[in-house]
C-alpha cells in the first residue's frame, strides 16, 4: 500500500495490464509536542510552529502526490474537514506560507524566543527501514532552522517500534514523529488523543473547555447537534488549542494484476489497511470454478 513512483513506473513495465487503485488512507502522520517542556506550554509557541512548518514539502518528499491535508479530524469523518479547506487554512495554504512564516516569526518573538533562540528540544522517531519517520523529522528540522536560526532542533532515533514506543507512551520526550490510524469515530479519536488523560494523549495536553466540549458531544445523540460541536472542535482546534502539529492523511497506492477485480468497491478512508484485506475476486479463479446441474 505504499507504493513510491519508481516502483509503479517498474510494475508498469513488466505488467503493462495492471490497474492502479489511490486513495487517502485512514493513517495520519504528525509532530506531537510535550506541553511538560516549558515552551510548547505557551499556545503562542505551539501555533508559531503550526504556521511555520510546510506541510506539502514534508510530505510531498516523502508519499509523493496522492495524500491528503488534515487538520482535527482525518477527512473520511463525515464531520471532518476536507483536504480542499484545511489547503486554505493559515500554515497549510502553500499559497500563504511567507505570510505564514513572518506571522509565526512575530508569535515567537511575544513568546520571548526571538528567532527560536532559547528553545532545544529533541524528536523522537522510528529509524525503521521504509518508514516516513526519519524523513519527516528531517525535513521539519530544516525548515526550523530556516524560519527560526537560534531553535535547536535534535533528533532521537529507535531502532523498533518496541524501544520507541515505552518513552512515547510513558510521555518521555519533547515532541514525537509518528502516525496514527484513525478512530472509527470522530469524537472517540478526540477523546484519546486530547481529553485529559486520554489513551493516546502522550503529550499530556489539557484544557477544560476541550474536555468540556468532548463530554457534550459524548452523550449528544442528534446528529445535527453532535455535528456542529465537532465543527467548534476543529475551529478551537486552530486558534485555541494546537495541541498536535497534523501533517496529512497518508495515501495508500496499490497495483493490482489485470485479471483481478481490485478495489473498485472496496478502497476508501474506512477500511484501514485495506491494501491487505479489501481486494475482490479474480477473474481468472471464478472461471475456473466448475458449474454443476442439479443432477
Amino acid at each position: 500500500s505504499g507504493l513510491n513512483q519508481l516502483e509503479i513506473d517498474q510494475i508498469k513495465k513488466s505488467k503493462p495490464d495492471a490497474n492502479l487503485y489511490s486513495w487517502i488512507d485512514s493513517n495520519w502522520h504528525h509532530f506531537r509536542p510535550s506541553v511538560e517542556y516549558a515552551p510548547f506550554k505557551d499556545l503562542r509557541v505551539r501555533k508559531a510552529l503550526q504556521l511555520a512548518i510546510d506541510y506539502a514539502q514534508i510530505m510531498d518528499g516523502f508519499f509523493g502526490a496522492g495524500w491528503g491535508y488534515q487538520a482535527a479530524l482525518s477527512p473520511g469523518y463525515p464531520d471532518g474537514w476536507k483536504p480542499e479547506k484545511v489547503k486554505s487554512l493559515p500554515g497549510y495554504n502553500p499559497d500563504t506560507k511567507a505570510a505564514d512564516r513572518a506571522e509565526a516569526q512575530k508569535l515567537m518573538t511575544a513568546a520571548g524566543y526571538p528567532n527560536g533562540k532559547g528553545i532545544d528540544f529533541q524528536i523522537i522517531l522510528q529509524n525503521t527501514s521504509g518508514t516516513a519517520y526519519p524523513e519527516n523529522s528531517q525535513r521539519f528540522q530544516a525548515q526550523m532552522t530556516q524560519v527560526f536560526p537560534e531553535m535547536k532542533v535534535g533528533l532521537k532515533p529507535y531502532a523498533d517500534n518496541a524501544s520507541f514506543s515505552v518513552p512515547q507512551a510513558k510521555g518521555e520526550f519533547q515532541m514525537v514523529s509518528y502516525v496514527i490510524t484513525a478512530a472509527p469515530d470522530s469524537v472517540i479519536e478526540m477523546q484519546s488523543q486530547y481529553y485529559t488523560g486520554g489513551g493516546r494523549n502522550y503529550g499530556h495536553f489539557s484544557d477544560k473547555n476541550l474536555d468540556a466540549l468532548i463530554d457534550k458531544a459524548q452523550v449528544e445523540l442528534k446528529t445535527d447537534a453532535r455535528n456542529a460541536m465537532m465543527e467548534e472542535f476543529q475551529g478551537k482546534f486552530m486558534t485555541d488549542w494546537v495541541p498536535m502539529f497534523v501533517l496529512g492523511a497518508q495515501p495508500a497506492r496499490v497495483m493490482v494484476q489485470g485479471n483481478f477485480a481490485g478495489y473498485d468497491t472496496t478502497a476508501g478512508t474506512w477500511y484501514g489497511y485495506s491494501a491487505n484485506t479489501k481486494i475482490c475476486r479474480s477473474g481468472e479463479i471464478l472461471k475456473m470454478v466448475p458449474l454443476r446441474s442439479p443432477t
